[in-house]
Order: structure tokens, then sequence, then C-alpha cells
């Protein structure tokens, strides 16, 4: 064996029942490696001597055993080996196996394949001395499993089982306590399940399951019975309590039986600061004479904590107005301590400027700047407005153009002017209204309770800067800049200074954004003249906007009111719109 184990063993096609050891030229003695392999006998190994031989002849003679044996497999046979040898082989029949009856499956002659059946009940003497040939199978049919008289509990139960039927057997021998449930099963009912061998198919029956854990309900079983418990998600029951209100976690809680309103609220996180706990409303669904209804019922957590709450009811836990809701505004610039500031309700612009220290002596009242979150909405939502509108009519215009179009470089043409109107509105849309609101400001004794003195609101923000040293011109003229301040100098003054309005201005609508945000435009100065409007007397950070005329630009004039409607953009968006 040390020699084979040398050799790296014994391939496939080598025998292990009759490998031969040759001594001075002659056969020494012949080695079994069943014996070894199958029984842990050494007994017949050889010791080896100087120039001694192992030969390993090839595979000879084989039979294979298949089925309720030990060990399935492919065995090498001796001369005259029996099927009692080779059962022995593959560690004979298991319990299960069907020894009353065999097949072998043979080869024979080389010329035809054979099944013999062998019937061990028929022959128990004589079977076990059939000869194997070279090439057989034996095949050991399983016992059938024949259904013996049993009842099963299966389901949602911590175990499990089958028990062999006896008669006058009940159903609460089996159902004995709820004990034998799992978490979440289904106690309204249960089902059995019961064979009928005549139609070879099962019934269902339903019982009450709480009433047999109870002793108020049992019934007969019968073999073959199978006891079946569901559960709750199995079913896809799902009842559930709603919790809004001033609670951590709203939401949906999973309904269990005697679930009282403070668990509730527990499962919900607990409540909020600023929660009313006296007034918890819980609303419940009922059903009477075919008809449903839902009740409003008032609770008191502290009062009515035990309160039973049923399957499908909602617990709304109200909270005080603005109780988590802190309302800040923001005020800089020239005041001693500029920052966020928590207010209360009906704080006034005076009081915000009195907490910041006060206004300090830089301070420029006419460029106060106040800005809302409501005005930038209302401003927003007339900015998108607007520019629906010129959006509607450029495509209307345009698609009008492109229908009467003569020629094909008219079409292009106008293709291509409405592709630079869409590339303006789109730029247009980009505009966020800033949400300026005009204020008067002035120190802090005269300006308390003055019309300009209004409420605060979330969000708000008051910015007082220094006073600027400059008049800024923009738009359409020949040098757009910033102009030091001069006291009393008007608009024309400032408009030469720029060299004027260029060929290409639209003097109609020239307008001056003032540092208080208020807009005033040469339209509404006079109807009739230029004179009322130049003779404007401007202050520190004043800018004069003078726009292109529009309709100079022949896609532009095809669309109604475009120089309307930019004015308006620009003016409601506090922005200086002056050229494209």
């Amino acid at each position: 064996i040390d020699g084979l184990l040398s050799a790296q063993g014994v391939e496939k096609t080598g025998s292990l029942r009759t490998i031969q050891v040759y001594r001075n030229n002659k056969p020494f003695q012949t080695v079994d490696l069943y014996k070894l392999m199958l029984h842990g006998n050494r007994s017949n190994d050889v010791g080896l001597q100087d120039r001694d031989v192992i030969f390993v002849p090839r595979l000879q003679k084989t039979a294979a055993v298949a089925g309720a044996v030990l060990e399935e497999g492919i065995f090498e046979i001796l001369p005259k080996t029996s099927l009692s040898d080779l059962l022995k082989l593959c560690g004979n029949i298991l319990p299960q196996g069907f020894t009353g009856r065999m097949l072998l499956r043979r080869y024979q002659d080389n010329q035809k394949y054979v099944v013999k059946d062998i019937d061990t009940q028929k022959d128990p003497s004589t079977w076990q001395n059939i000869a194997i040939n070279d090439g057989d199978l034996i095949e050991l049919q399983y016992i059938p499993p024949v259904n013996a008289k049993t009842i099963r509990l299966k389901g949602h139960v911590w175990m499990p089982y089958v028990l062999k039927y006896e008669p006058q057997m009940k159903l609460s021998q089996i159902l004995t306590s709820p004990e034998i449930l799992k978490h979440d099963a289904v106690t309204d009912f249960g089902l059995l399940r019961r064979y009928n061998p005549t139609t070879t198919r099962s019934v269902a029956k339903r019982f009450p399951l709480n009433k047999v854990f109870n002793h108020e309900f049992d019934m007969d079983l019968q073999p073959f019975d199978v006891i079946r418990i569901y559960s709750r998600e199995e079913l896809g029951i799902h009842e559930e309590i709603g919790v809004s209100g001033a609670v951590w976690l709203p939401g949906q809680i999973p309904y269990q039986p005697g679930m009282t309103l403070a668990a509730v609220i527990g499962l919900a996180g607990g409540e909020k600061y600023g929660a009313n706990t006296q007034r918890i409303e819980l609303s419940r669904q009922e059903i009477a004479n075919e008809t449903l209804t839902t009740t409003h019922i008032t609770l008191d957590l502290d009062s009515n904590g035990a309160f039973t709450i049923q399957p499908f009811d909602h617990v709304i836990v109200p909270i005080l107005k603005d109780a988590t809701a802190f309302k800040t505004v923001t005020i800089g610039g020239e005041v001693k301590y500029p920052g966020s500031y928590r207010i209360n309700d009906n704080e006034h612009i005076s009081d915000l400027i009195k907490r910041a220290g006060g206004i300090t002596k830089e301070a420029y009242f006419f460029g106060a700047k106040y800005t809302s979150p409501q005005a930038a909405d209302i401003q927003q939502k007339s900015i998108n407005s607007l520019i629906q509108d010129l959006e509607l009519t450029s495509q209307q215009a345009f698609s009008k153009s492109t229908q009467t179009a003569t020629s094909i470089t008219d079409v292009k043409s106008s293709k291509a002017g409405q592709a630079a109107m869409q590339g303006l509105i789109d730029k247009l849309k980009k505009i966020e209204a800033e949400g300026r609101v005009s204020i008067k400001l002035s120190d802090l004794t005269s300006f308390r309770g003055s019309d300009y003195d209004f409420s605060l609101l979330d969000g708000d923000a008051l910015y007082i800067p220094r006073q600027p040293n400059f008049v800024a011109t923009t738009g359409s003229i020949y040098s757009p800049s910033a102009y030091l301040y001069e006291p009393n100098k008007t608009v024309k003054y400032y408009l030469n200074k720029s060299g004027g309005p260029t060929k290409t201005a639209d003097e109609d609508y020239i307008y001056i954004m003032r540092a208080n945000g208020e807009v005033i435009s040469k339209d509404a100065s006079s109807l009739f003249s230029f004179s009322r409007f130049s003779s404007t007397v401007l202050m520190p950070g004043d800018t004069i906007v003078v726009p292109e005329d529009f309709e100079r630009i022949p896609y532009m004039r095809m669309v109604k009111d475009i120089a309307d409607i930019m004015f308006k953009v620009a003016t409601t968006a506090g922005v200086a719109i002056a050229a494209l």
C-alpha cells in the first residue's frame, strides 16, 4: 500500500481487487484493496523487498447498485460474486428500501438487454445466491410513501407537527392553548382541510379558533385532517391607526388589541412642543343599520389616556398656531447691531431698528431698501404674466408671418426672428423679482408711528446704506457711466454729461430708478413734453435708464406692445433692461 501511494494511487481504469506482487520474477501475493477500503482490514498487505514488482492489472468485471442502498456506485466484482456479496459491497439495503422486489438489469451475451424482476418474497432462500455478471445493474426501489392515518397541524404556530390519528380524537386535543400560536396569528378562525378518499379531494371547514381555546367549541377529527392557522400578514389583514398633528412620527400605526390613546401617542413619538393634549380629536367610523357614520370625540390625554382605541381610528393632536415656527427678519447696513432678529406679531420697523441699536449717523434714509417675500411673490406673478403674454403674442405674430411669406428668404427671416425673440424671452424668464417695497425712512423719533412704520412679516429685510456719491446713467446713451453727485442737478444735466440718447434710443420710455425703489418715467411725467421729466432733480444713488428702440429691430416690429411689455417687466422687477 505504501508503494501504491508513492505511485499516486490506482487509476480509474485499474483494478483494486487483483493487485499482484511479484518477487524474484514470480507471483508472490494478490492484494484486494476492498478489504482495506470497506472494512479497514490491512491483513493481506505485503511488506516489500528490494526489486519487488507491484503490478496493477486493468479493471475487469464491474457491477452497479442504485436506489435504496447505503452507498450507490459501481463496484469491481470477482468471479462467483453473488447478489448478497454485491449488496455487502454497497453497505446493504436502507431501512426504507423495498426488499420485496428488486430489478436486475443485464446485457446478456452481448446481444440483448434484459430486466429480471427478483421477487424476494416468492423465493426468499435463493435470491441472495443469484450470480452477478459483468455489467449488471441492481436497482432497489424505495418504499412508496403510503399515507398513514395522521393529523397535521400547520401554519402560523411555533411547532408544526404530525400526530398519529386515534379514534375519537378531538380538535381541542390539538389546539390546547393560545400559547401554541406565533405573534400576529389570526385568532378569529382556523381552517380544517378534510380529505375525501372517494373524490380524492379536500374540503375546507372553518372553525372559531377563539372558542376552541375557551372550550366553547369542539369537533371530532378524522384521519388525514390538516389543521391550518393563518397569520394576519399572510391574509393581508392591515388594521391601522392614523395619527397626525403635533407628534414626532405622524402616519399609520399597526393596531393591536387593547391599544390605548396614551400608547398611540407614545408610538407616534410623543407630542411636540405646543401640542394641545387637552383637545385631542379622535375620529371613528361606525356601522349601524347598514349605514356608515363618522363620530368625532374630544379627549384629554391626562384624564383619557386609558381610552381604548379601535381599528381605523384617527387621532389628531392639535398644535398652537406658530408654536414651533419662529418669524425672522433681517436688518443690515447703517445700524449698530445688524443681523437677523426673531419677532412677535405686530412688531413694526421702528421696533426692529430700536432692537438693532438705532441708526448710525452715516445712514442714507432715502436709499433705504425694504424687501418682502410676499411682495416678491406678487411681483414675480406679474412678471410671469407679462412674459407669457409676450410669448403668446410673438408666437402668433411669427406664425402669421410664416404663413404669409412669399419667398424662402422671407420664411428663413421669419424663423430667425422667432428664434431671436425666443432667446430674449428665455432671458426674461430668468429674471427674479426682488420684492422691494418703497419706504420713506427718517430718524427714529419722526418715523415711529408714521404710515411707513408698518408691521413686520416673516422673511422681511431692511437695508440702510451709506449715502452714495454718484448718479448713474445706463442704456442707449453715448457714454453710460456713474457721475459724481451734484446737488440740485436734473435729469437733463446728467444726460448731457453722458452725451445724451443715441439715435437708437427710445426716448418715450426713459425712466429713473430712484435709490428708494420708486420709478419715474417720462411717460408718467408729461403726455406732451420732455421738459417736465428732464427737469426732475436727482438724488444720490438714482439711475437714469434709456432703453433701446425695440421697434427698430425688424423682428421686434412684429410683436405688439413690445416696448410697453419690456418697460413693465423692468420696472416691476426693479432691473434695468435697456438693451438687447
